[in-house]
């Protein structure tokens, strides 16, 4: 039996072979070096239902239901795999018999669409940049990380098409551009070009980072340093684009969670998309949102943005309307009491 810290490490190592993403691994990482800490376990053989009601205790003084949740998931995952690699004896799993903690939705901040403008406005006052970033997030409901990976040559607004690689599913998608976003794109690709010297090249970054000073064109048309914080590093990617998204909606006059970020607009996005073609009658309304956001299922589609169709049928079906229609009709026969 390996001691725990190799069994870890080992594990850990089993999961990026596998190609679970390094942010998974890293939660990997910091959940089973806690019950390191916690536990003082030194032998992996040494995890049992106490050692586990140890370590789900001390988490629960820091962590919300929702963090617990995770924190469980994933030594459930470490405990079949060590299991099955001898590292933990084989039988019952220590966490056999254990719950998972009842959530409740944490309330998230959606944008309507009235105030998507003064979110753009909000933005653009920073730098043009953050503009185009918060376009995309709002446009075309990427991810965090698939919006800052975009680069210039993922771009064709002659075809109307744009190829975005889906992290999550390790795919591809020549996503549509709409009127809205294409308008978005070619004011930023105004201002990108202008700002650095040459032409833009394929392999730079659509959204790129921005450094402390910026490269601009003097009176006879050299480029000199100037500008403090208004630079862009071409090869650079953004490394905190939540904090773009939550100073332009703090702009904007919205009240912002540490939550809040690229998420935020795709879900603002992608609600707006949804209301407006229920409003039009569209009877595919949810699908064609889940394929926007890359869902797997339609289920996680209704709780990103909030909705569930079977309340809103029970809602339209109910409001302000009778429940028993049929109460009201001439034809209806009325029981009385059976005589004893």
């Amino acid at each position: 039996m390996p001691h725990l810290s190799n069994s870890i490490a080992e594990y850990l190592l089993a999961r990026q072979a596998q190609g679970f993403a390094a942010n998974t691994i890293r939660n990997d990482r910091n959940t089973l070096r806690r019950l390191e800490r916690v536990t003082g376990l030194m032998d992996s053989r040494d995890i049992d239902a106490i050692t586990v009601d140890k370590f789900m205790a001390d988490l629960a003084t820091t962590c919300g239901p929702g963090a617990l949740n995770t924190h469980q998931a994933t030594l459930a995952a470490y405990i079949k795999w060590a299991q099955a690699r001898g590292h933990i004896p084989a039988g019952p799993s220590p966490l056999d018999g254990r719950r998972y903690r009842k959530t409740i939705p944490a309330e998230r901040l959606m944008v309507p669409l009235g105030k998507f403008g003064a979110v753009l406005d909000s933005a653009e006052r920073n730098h043009p940049r953050d503009r185009a970033l918060v376009a995309v997030g709002m446009f075309l409901m990427l991810r965090q990380s698939e919006a800052t990976d975009l680069r210039i040559r993922d771009l064709d607004l002659d075809a109307g098409r744009i190829t975005v690689r889906i992290h999550k599913t390790r795919d591809l998608d020549t996503m549509p551009i709409s009127s809205e976003l294409g308008a978005e794109l070619r004011r930023w690709l105004n201002h990108y070009t202008a700002s650095v010297p040459g032409r833009l090249q394929p392999e730079w970054y659509l959204l790129p980072s921005r450094s402390s000073h910026a490269m601009i064109r003097n009176t006879e048309g050299h480029f000199v340093r100037s500008e403090p914080n208004a630079g862009l590093r071409p090869l650079a990617r953004i490394s905190r684009p939540y904090n773009v998204v939550r100073r332009a909606l703090e702009g904007a006059g919205f009240t912002v969670g540490k939550h809040e970020g690229m998420h935020t607009l795709r879900r603002s996005g992608a609600r707006a998309v949804y209301d407006e073609l229920v409003h039009e009658g569209y009877d595919g309304a949810l699908r064609t949102v889940q394929t926007l956001l890359h869902h797997a299922h339609t289920t996680m589609t209704e709780r990103y943005i909030g909705i569930t169709l079977d309340k809103q049928s029970r809602d339209k079906r109910f409001t302000d309307k009778p429940m028993f229609p049929s109460l009201a009709a001439d034809n209806v026969v009325r029981l009385g009491r059976a005589e004893g």
